[in-house]
């Protein structure tokens, strides 16, 4: 199972309404490809990770997460949004999903990237994860 999907469920089903996953309209979750709409957005992506530890039943894959904001006041909520959710999954200890247990840590920290080419702000934060 990918460890992006298995997040963005997470992300879907906790009280903190981070998003809906494939959703049209509100901030809406998606693994692998960013849709075009609707502006605000949370895209999760599989980006490899560490030899797994299969003997002891663990495996180190990392996720990059994007979140893309609304034009115009966008920047500041995309940035809110962002780090949330990374304080979420680091801060909040381990976070467990369809029963994987998941510790997490940032590479880094938040990043802007870019205005896209409808002036949509992106911003991104990669994790490294323990997935038990």
């Amino acid at each position: 199972m990918s460890t992006a999907y298995d997040l963005a469920q997470l992300l879907d089903g906790e009280e903190e309404e981070f998003g809906t996953l494939w959703a049209t309209s509100g901030w809406s979750i998606h693994v692998g490809q960013e849709p075009a709409n609707p502006n605000t957005v949370i895209t999760l992506y599989d980006t490899g990770g560490s030899e797994p530890h299969y003997s002891e039943e663990w495996e180190n894959p990392n996720v990059q997460i994007r979140v893309r904001g609304d034009t115009g006041a966008g920047y500041t909520t995309a940035m809110d949004k962002i780090q949330a959710i990374k304080r979420y999954l680091v801060f909040g200890g381990s976070v467990s999903w369809d029963g994987q247990k998941y510790l997490c840590w940032t590479m880094g920290d938040v990043m802007w990237i870019k205005h896209d080419e409808n002036d949509r702000p992106v911003f991104v934060c990669n994790f490294r994860l323990l997935k038990e």
